[in-house]
């Protein structure tokens, strides 16, 4: 139960920037932190700007903004998968930022 509790006050730290993960003494809990800096990385294509959407690759200003255009008429997207909707945005573009997008 201690180690439990040392873990979880740890990722909370590391989580409010207290802590430096360097500095982390539980392998388990930088393993949690590096998860979660990991995924806050990703680009969420149900809320990302066109600003966004254009840092990935393969994705310029008209397809950013058919992105947006295509979440506004037709609601959030339902999978990573879901945005190959959008015209232009085909598996083989897809698969270029796959790694950096989640919904």
């Amino acid at each position: 139960m201690k180690k439990h509790f040392s873990a979880i006050i740890t990722f909370i730290l590391l989580q409010l920037g207290v802590l430096n993960p360097a500095f982390a003494a539980d392998s388990n809990t930088q393993s949690v932190a590096s998860v979660g800096a990991e995924q806050s990385n990703l680009i969420n294509l149900n809320t990302a700007t066109e600003a966004q959407l254009k840092s990935l690759p393969g994705i310029g200003p008209k397809k950013a903004k058919a992105i947006v255009e295509y979440r506004e008429a037709f609601g959030n997207f339902t999978s990573v998968d879901s945005v190959t909707k959008v015209k232009g945005v085909g598996n083989k573009l897809l698969s270029k930022f796959r790694d950096k997008i989640e919904v």
